[in-house]
């Protein structure tokens, strides 16, 4: 196997991002294997075919075993490995979007020409006292803003468009502190 992946950049975003190359792995668990060596437990995803966004999610993957379960259920579903995964909820997932691919671009999708950007959350902090998962779910909401701004529709594999990200409100963990600081005194 070589390497992957490789780090780089996305404008505006802070955290490291890496981009795994399914094409230069030999099965789907080399994905768990290069999460797992760059130790990242949560982070955001995109998947990109060819040029082309089929989709942007976000995993917080703290209970399980594997390093990066996420987008390796998502994609050993893709045509190309050597053998796929057995269906299951990602699976059919991945097996709907290939379909869509299908229909929109006349092709069918391959894990040669597939390539996951990681962007690693894991040290990143919650500041909403109820959801340690609320910094993904802001930037999976920027990301598929960005792209909807950008083409005027939606990437295929984001069937919402997560909106209701911009009108929740939440008790940060600083006005909380303040609220209740006589409290901790």
């Amino acid at each position: 196997m070589q390497s992957g992946y490789k780090q780089i950049q996305i404008k505006d975003i802070e955290q490291p991002v890496y981009e795994i190359n399914l094409k230069y792995l030999s099965i789907p668990y080399d994905i768990c294997l290069i999460m797992e060596q760059l130790d990242i437990r949560c982070y955001n995803y995109q998947f990109k075919y060819r040029n082309e966004t089929i989709k942007y999610g976000l995993s917080r993957d703290v209970k399980s075993i594997n390093y990066g379960e996420r987008i390796y259920r998502q994609s050993g579903h893709l045509v190309g490995w050597p053998t796929r995964l057995m269906p299951d909820t990602s699976g059919n997932e991945m097996r709907d979007l290939d379909q869509c691919y299908h229909n929109l671009f006349g092709e069918y999708m391959n894990r040669n020409h597939m390539k996951i950007r990681v962007i690693d959350m894991t040290n990143v902090v919650s500041d909403n006292i109820n959801d340690p998962v609320w910094p993904l779910k802001k930037l999976e909401r920027e990301l598929i803003k960005r792209y909807q701004e950008k083409y005027n529709r939606l990437p295929i594999g984001n069937i919402r468009d997560e909106s209701h990200i911009d009108y929740r409100g939440y008790v940060g963990k600083q006005t909380f502190d303040n609220l209740f600081e006589e409290y901790y005194a």
